[in-house]
């Protein structure tokens, strides 16, 4: 199935026309005006366009995608299935007859996980462990996967082609943070309200201000049991003090309405976006 699958993406790009590729910024959230690590290209064969996501020049994921007329309907599909599991962020689904394969990858280029996004649904046909095996058996089994930082290992555990647990253990930290709680952590006052406070506090860099920078600032942060913001880390690279002046202003901030899995309190990780224009 594995080799028959790769072959059909061969073929596929092989034969497509119409390239197109666009910049991002940092995990793919929006198309950026100037060049970025984050790459994806756009192949269209007939009605079925071909996409392809880099990252620093690696590839990360192929699919196939089909019912849609642009790359921009593409974009909001991907981004619409990627906030499928946060409930606060969901958006209305303007392409529900539309759908995709998409084959993800590790960063040394192997293949990861093959998935079908359809009609609201995420389903995983298969799934391979870092040593190229498959671990799905009727779309059910456990991956364990050693991640970049070599001191987390995630946990993926799918049933009936489903993922149904997903967690981070902290090797040093000897933690684990819940990756799919039953429901997400969020501010007390929601997020639009979340935005709408600390958007006074944060102050334009003056240096960046006089040279005209802007861009996005990305922050990750872990919200505990009891909802307290800690582990603050830049994903990001603006500089300028751009990050150190956002992650201080979550510091201050009040604790947040805690994750929960089976009724009870989890801890759980967050990245969250900042832009900084320039009016």
């Amino acid at each position: 199935m594995k080799a028959s699958l790769m072959f059909l993406f061969v073929i596929i790009y092989a034969n497509s026309y119409c390239q197109e590729s666009q910049y991002f910024t940092p995990y793919f959230q929006s198309r950026a005006s100037v060049k970025t690590e984050y790459v994806r290209e756009y192949d269209r064969l007939d009605s079925v366009f071909i996409v392809m996501d880099f990252e620093n020049d690696i590839q990360t994921s192929v699919g196939k995608f089909y019912g849609f007329s642009s790359s921009e309907q593409i974009d909001e599909f991907i981004t619409y299935y990627k906030f499928l599991k946060f409930p606060q962020f969901k958006t209305e689904n303007n392409f529900p007859s539309s759908s995709a394969e998409v084959l993800h990858k590790y960063d040394n280029g192997k293949d990861e996980l093959y998935t079908i996004l359809k009609n609201d649904s995420v389903k995983y046909v298969r799934a391979w462990n870092q040593n190229g095996r498959n671990i799905l058996k009727n779309g059910s089994g456990n991956l364990t996967i050693q991640k970049r930082d070599e001191n987390i290992e995630q946990t993926l555990i799918f049933q009936d082609s489903l993922l149904t647990s997903d967690f981070d253990v902290r090797l040093a930290k000897k933690d684990t943070i819940i990756n799919l709680p039953d429901s997400f952590g969020e501010p007390v006052s929601g997020f639009e309200s979340f935005y709408k406070k600390i958007s006074p506090k944060i102050k334009y860099p003056r240096h960046a201000r006089k040279s005209g920078i802007e861009g996005h600032v990305y922050i990750q942060f872990i919200v505990a049991k009891n909802g307290k913001l800690t582990d603050f880390e830049a994903k990001s690279n603006l500089g300028l003090g751009f990050e150190d002046q956002v992650i201080e202003i979550l510091k201050s901030e009040a604790p947040w309405i805690s994750a929960k899995l089976n009724g009870k309190p989890v801890q759980t990780q967050f990245i969250l976006p900042f832009t900084f224009r320039l009016n």
